[in-house]
């Protein structure tokens, strides 16, 4: 009769690593005096409060922008908005 099979080695279990915690983005580039253009990710809530102090103020952002932003959830990498006097 065949010899029982000798268990198996227990298997190495790899201990995780800390991932390194996410760099913020970069500010936005600026393209003209009083403009910018929005990057990967960007919201006009976010740009509101790294440009006019308070991201409670992206209704002045999309009003200065209208004409580009129609829908102010529909922002594009690439495209250049107008920065409103604070």
């Amino acid at each position: 009769a065949p010899s029982p099979a000798a268990p198996a080695p227990a298997a190495h279990v790899a201990t995780p690593t800390p991932t390194a915690a996410p760099t913020p983005t970069a500010a936005p580039t600026p393209t003209a005096a009083g403009q910018i253009e929005v990057r990967p990710g960007d919201t006009l809530w976010d740009l509101a409060a790294a440009h006019l102090g308070d991201p409670m103020k992206w209704p002045l952002l999309h009003e200065a922008n209208r004409a580009a932003v129609e829908n102010p959830d529909l922002i594009f990498p690439g495209q250049a908005l107008r920065i409103p006097p604070r």
